[in-house]
């Protein structure tokens, strides 16, 4: 079990759980239909949460996790690293139907930055960094969509197209809601709030 430490986060999509505790391991149940438990060999569900191998870490401390429907997302400094069902929305090129263990979103490394926030909704994630630059994940692309948006204080996303190609039950093409990913700063302004016709079109 968990033991003694103490649990800093909680992410829970639809039919799984992430936690992350404060030794920095992370844990994972629920049904892993997708393979969004991150567990190598997938089984096909745990009922108690077990921890995640993170040797691909090489030492780097997690800072958070993040979990959708059919996803989950764990995030350093400077990476994140994604898993479950590869619709477009994991950072990954089109290949495998399903992202078994966590693998880095290569075009989001960040060594000169530090990543502030990271947040998903079942059909994108949108990452932020200290300064300012805000990138979207979504359909197959890493979109930078603001710059120089500093003093985040919030940032969220709703919606966003998975492709319906993958075959999953619910997922149709032109289905489900347009992205929009907006952000909050400190000093209660709203300098971002972007539609998916916005920036997909420029």
């Amino acid at each position: 079990g968990l033991g003694s430490q103490t649990c800093l986060q909680v992410a829970a999509g639809q039919d799984h759980l992430l936690l992350l505790l404060e030794n920095r391991q992370v844990w994972s149940c629920g049904l892993n239909t997708y393979h969004q438990l991150g567990h190598i060999p997938p089984p096909e569900r745990l009922l108690a949460p077990k921890p995640l191998g993170l040797k691909f870490l090489k030492g780097k401390a997690v800072l958070g996790i993040c979990a959708a429907r059919f996803h989950s997302i764990i995030y350093t400094k400077d990476s994140v690293y994604t898993f479950g069902l590869n619709a477009g929305q994991l950072g990954h090129p089109k290949g495998d139907r399903t992202q078994i263990n966590p693998r880095q979103v290569s075009g989001l490394y960040t060594e000169e930055c530090n990543l502030t926030h990271v947040v998903t909704s079942d059909g994108a994630i949108v990452c932020a960094t200290n300064r300012g630059d805000v990138y979207v994940l979504h359909e197959y692309q890493i979109r930078k969509i603001a710059s120089r948006q500093l003093e985040i204080m919030k940032l969220s996303v709703v919606g966003g197209h998975l492709d319906s190609r993958c075959d999953v039950a619910g997922v149709r093409e032109g289905g489900g809601l347009e992205l929009r990913v907006s952000l909050l700063t400190k000093s209660g302004k709203v300098p971002l709030d972007y539609n998916c016709r916005q920036f997909c079109d420029s």
